[in-house]
Formats: structure tokens, C-alpha cells, sequence
């Protein structure tokens, strides 16, 4: 495939090109044979701009079929075409390249620096270095801080009221772990889990495009483990521009009343995992997983095959037992969403009650990053 390719690979061929063929025209002008040199200068010039026409075919194909939206390839397409044509213009003025136009190949080596650092930090091979390395020394754990803290204002979280400090000071006292409170426009690449505190709330860079979700989903599926704490994950989406949340779920019309529904299953990321949640009006009590804490759920989702349920199933149903889970985890690329849609607030729970999910989830976290680092390692 055309994305297999490195683009060093082509500033390479188009270099050694340019700089073979100069120092063919230099040994030919001190051998004093200006016919034949004509004559190679002639045939240099239409491989230069053959090369040219190559370069600029490969890179546009590159681009359409790959590439649409790295503005890297726009720039090294730029670089290697000023090359070339810095090659061209000092050649057809029959000036000694190799000699005499020392400023031709220090800029030339400009570019050639230009491109390797683009090359590195563009193509990703930073990001994989990153990525690889979150995994060596202490783990370090980023928990999404963008929208702060306020329980006066519940257009920033949704069923949870433990702060994104409750949560770094709590997993702060586990060994060999470094928490930090981020935002959603750092690099999560360094991270091996992100923790989003707000609940059924995100913050959202652009409501429309949704930016900062699809950079959660890519982190995910590059190796990382993204915890959502409570509720429906990606159900509000916070907008960081209007400053309120927006409902993030696709609306389906009632034919007979016109009255928008939003069904969870049209909820971003869990359309975007397969996913099919539903609301318990009965509130089932979650199997006695631990005997000295009552745990409830509001919400649950059908068992699938990706799923690994982090607490034993319940099952609903009066003809049929259908298999649900409220706190699981889902695989999904090299890493995995890690979801509890249980409530952690007052409504259903008094304050023992959250700390201990607060607690479980946490252990389960931690376990999940400790398996993957010494698998790795």
C-alpha cells in the first residue's frame, strides 16, 4: 500500500538524482568536452523534470488515497519540489554545482534536515515512540480536567459527583503510578489510561466534527485504555466554545407525536462500539459481588463477545434471560474502553457505596495497565 511507503524514501531517490547527475556534468566540464556537455545537459534536464512529473504524480495519488487530511505531505511535496528545482535552475545557468555553489548545498541540506524532522514528527514515528514507551518506568495515568469542578453546575458532569482531584488523589496512592489532570488537546499518546471524571459529559473541542472524541476513539485503538467513571460515555458532549452541554445523541422522530427520541444506541461512542444499552427501571442490584456494599444500576448493556464484564452478569427477561453487565470492559484495537454506567452519586448510593466503586474501578484500571505493560515488557 501507498501509506507503507516513507516519504525519506523519496526525498532519497530524488537527492541522490540530482546530485549523481551534478557530479557527472562537473567531471564532464573538467574534461574540457563542451559538445558532449551540451549533450548531457540535454538529458539531465529531462530526467530532472521527469522526476518532477514522477514525484508530483506519486505525491498527489499519495495524498487522495491516504493522506487527506496530513498537512505533512502537503509540506514535504513542497520541500522535495523547491529541491528539485534548486537543482534545475543552478544547472541550466552551467555554473560548477559541485564547487562553486557552496550556498546550493547548504541549503540543500537545509531541506534535506527539514524533511527528516518532519519525516520523524510528521509521518509518526514520534507519536510510535511515544506509544511504546508509555509502557517503561511508572504508569502514568492523565485524567481529562477541562471543564474543572462545580457542583453548582451540572452542565459539567452527569450522575457522578467525584471530582477529577478525588480521582488523582486517590489513584495517587498507588505504586509505581503518575497522575496527572490534563486537557483534551494534549497528546494522550504518552498516557497508558486517560480518565474521563464527568460522567455522561465529555469536553468537546468542536461540537460538529467531534474532535475530541475521535481523538479519545484513535488513542484507544493505538494501545491506550480510556475509563469513562459513570453513566452513558459520550452521551452529553461538553462544548468548550458555547460553554454548556449538548445532547450528543442522534434524535429519532415519532411519526405519530413528531416528538424527538434519543434511543442510547445512536449515542456516538457507543454506535461506534456496537453497543446496546438500555435503562432498568427496576434498578437490579448488581449480584452481590461484594456482600458488605449494595451496588445499583440504572443502566446496563447486553452482553457481546468483546466484552469482558468486570463484575458478574445479571440476567432480565421473563421468556427469554438475556445477559447484561453494567461495568465492563471492551476491546477495541490494540486497547480497550473500560465503562462503568453505574451512577455514582447520591441518588442511589450513600457515600460508602461510592467510595468503594471509586476504589473498584481503580483496582480494575490499574490491573488492566500493569497486564498490558508486562506483556509488553
Amino acid at each position: 500500500m501507498v501509506a507503507d511507503r516513507s516519504p525519506t524514501f523519496d526525498f532519497i531517490l530524488g537527492a541522490l538524482i540530482g546530485v549523481y547527475g551534478n557530479l557527472l556534468v562537473y567531471y564532464i566540464e573538467l574534461a574540457s568536452l563542451p559538445p558532449v556537455l551540451d549533450w548531457v545537459s540535454s538529458i539531465y534536464s529531462t530526467i530532472v523534470l521527469l522526476t518532477i512529473g514522477i514525484f508530483v504524480l506519486y505525491v498527489v495519488t499519495s495524498y487522495l488515497q491516504v493522506y487527506s487530511s496530513n498537512l505533512f505531505w502537503i509540506f514535504h511535496s513542497l520541500l522535495m519540489l523547491l529541491t528539485f528545482y534548486m537543482q534545475f535552475l543552478f544547472f541550466i545557468k552551467k555554473e560548477s554545482i559541485f564547487i562553486s555553489n557552496i550556498y546550493y548545498w547548504i541549503i540543500l541540506n537545509l531541506f534535506l534536515g527539514m524533511i527528516i524532522i518532519t519525516e520523524y514528527f510528521g509521518s509518526g514515528k514520534y507519536h510510535k515512540y511515544l506509544e511504546k514507551n508509555r509502557w517503561k518506568g511508572k504508569l502514568k495515568i492523565g485524567i481529562l480536567n477541562d471543564l474543572g469542578w462545580d457542583l453548582n453546575n451540572p452542565e459539567t458532569y452527569a450522575w457522578t459527583d467525584i471530582s477529577p482531584e478525588n480521582w488523582r488523589d486517590h489513584l495517587s496512592h498507588f505504586k509505581n503510578i503518575e497522575v496527572s489532570l490534563i486537557t483534551s488537546n494534549e497528546r494522550f499518546s504518552e498516557y497508558a489510561a486517560i480518565i474521563n471524571p464527568y460522567g455522561g459529559v465529555y469536553p468537546e473541542k468542536d461540537i460538529k466534527q467531534l474532535t475530541s472524541l475521535n481523538k479519545i476513539i484513535s488513542y484507544v485503538r493505538n494501545g491506550g485504555y480510556f475509563l469513562n467513571v459513570a453513566d452513558i460515555p459520550s452521551y452529553w458532549a461538553y462544548s468548550l466554545d458555547l460553554k454548556r452541554k449538548i445532547d450528543n445523541t442522534n434524535p429519532i422522530y415519532d411519526p405519530t407525536t413528531l416528538q424527538p427520541l434519543r434511543p442510547f444506541s445512536e449515542t456516538p461512542l457507543i454506535k461506534t462500539l456496537g453497543l446496546s444499552v438500555i435503562n432498568l427501571d427496576i434498578n437490579p442490584k448488581q449480584n452481590n459481588f461484594n456482600q458488605l456494599y449494595t451496588i445499583y444500576s440504572k443502566r446496563a448493556s447486553f452482553f457481546v463477545r468483546n466484552m469482558n464484564p468486570l463484575i458478574p452478569t445479571s440476567f432480565i427477561g421473563l421468556t427469554a434471560q438475556y445477559e447484561i453487565s453494567s461495568l465492563f470492559s471492551i476491546d477495541f484495537g490494540e486497547g480497550a474502553f473500560i465503562f462503568s454506567l453505574i451512577w455514582i452519586n447520591d441518588e442511589l448510593h450513600h457515600e460508602r457505596e461510592k467510595i468503594f466503586i471509586k476504589k473498584l474501578l481503580s483496582a480494575f484500571l490499574i490491573k488492566i495497565c500493569t497486564n498490558r505493560k508486562e506483556t509488553i515488557s
